[in-house]
């Protein structure tokens, strides 16, 4: 149905030493787990999942890296959820179309976060920020 809320559990950067020369900045996002939740709607509860999730930017070699990890919220029908615990607990793997819906999520936040935090340890941001080109008339 729908992602209903986000949290952030942990948030670390850490620059090692000065960048210089090329950086690889590396990212990677996984979810590390699945837990079914009652979401209070008013006076009623909904059913509900939280998505665990990590998300890692890696700068190298050995410049340093963020972290960020983080739960989405999810609310569905009953048997929609049923179907979703299933899958997990049987080979720890979501459908295409909720995995991308959970970690689009995940990663529009994270994204603002990486650009802040590496500004803060004096990284290059690890999204490519579009640059601006003026023309002579």
């Amino acid at each position: 149905m729908a992602i209903v809320g986000f949290n952030f559990m942990k948030i670390s950067a850490e620059r090692k030493h000065a960048p210089g020369g090329k950086i690889a900045i590396q990212p990677n996002i996984s979810i590390k787990d699945v837990v079914p939740t009652d979401m209070a709607l008013g006076k009623s509860k909904e059913n509900g999942l939280v998505f665990s999730f990590e998300y890692k930017f890696t700068y190298g070699p050995a410049v340093g890296e963020i972290v960020m990890a983080g739960e989405v919220f999810y609310m569905s029908e009953a048997k929609k959820i049923k179907d979703i615990l299933d899958s997990w607990k049987k080979d720890k793997k979501l459908g295409p179309e909720l995995l991308s819906e959970v970690l689009g999520a995940a990663t529009q936040r994270c994204n603002v976060e990486a650009i802040l935090l590496s500004r803060e340890v004096n990284l290059p941001s690890p999204i490519r920020l579009p640059n601006l080109v003026v023309k002579k008339q």
